[in-house]
């Protein structure tokens, strides 16, 4: 929410805030949050520092977790949060930032090792197919999107070229072979074996309204 991170238990139907370290009521809030695999809960924010919280499960509060590392290299602006088939987790602002929960080391790649390669610094999404290939969705660069491919290190960047609707894609989910994204002009999907993309939804489709939004869920069915 605007006002920070809340609590709800469905067993009592009570919700109370939960304290985070350094929270400033007046001025932050929560954009985003992801529970990996070991049930820790990685909550991102607009607070402009290099890092984000991590309640890790069990304890009693979440705790500020820095991606600050030797040498200078760092990641700030976080925005959300994913985690690959190996557990490592996947972090995206200003740069994008992997952490190894077996080995507890970054491996951060640098906005500008990312805007020497692919003229791209910042993310406003990101999701990773069942082939470990990442895809980022461009904040500010010349690319609507870039799949990220960690055994080659290499990018390739999708723009309306490739057939996406517009340059802006706002959210990215993936499901049973193939990413979504979400863009202002409508909603497109990627065969992640093939690369093939193909709009599902345009605007046309709801009376020329742009999407604004940031999230895309599936149901059960």
């Amino acid at each position: 929410t605007d006002a920070g991170l809340y609590l709800y238990h469905e067993k009592t139907g009570k919700a109370h805030f939960v304290d985070m370290p350094d929270w400033d009521t007046q001025r932050n809030l929560v954009s985003d949050f992801f529970i990996d695999k070991n049930k820790n809960v990685w909550i991102s924010t607009n607070k402009n520092e290099t890092g984000c919280y991590v309640w890790n499960y069990g304890t009693p509060q979440p705790t500020w977790f820095s991606l600050e590392m030797n040498g200078g290299k760092t990641i700030t602006d976080v925005g959300h949060v994913t985690e690959d088939e190996k557990g490592n987790i996947w972090i995206a602002g200003h740069g994008v930032a992997t952490y190894s929960t077996n080995k507890k080391l970054n491996n951060i790649i640098t906005p500008d090792f990312v805007s020497s390669k692919a003229e791209i610094s910042a993310f406003d999404a990101i999701a990773i197919d069942k082939n470990a290939g990442v895809w980022l969705a461009d904040k500010y660069g010349s690319a609507a999107l870039l799949l990220y491919e960690p055994s080659t290190k290499k990018f390739t960047a999708f723009t309306v070229k490739n057939g996406l609707p517009d340059y802006k894609a706002l959210s990215l989910t993936y499901y049973d072979g193939y990413v979504f994204v979400v863009s202002k002009n409508g909603i497109s999907k990627i065969n992640c074996d093939t690369k093939k993309i193909e709009v599902i939804i345009s605007v046309k489709d709801v009376f020329y309204q742009h999407f604004f939004s940031n999230v895309l869920v599936f149901d059960s069915s």
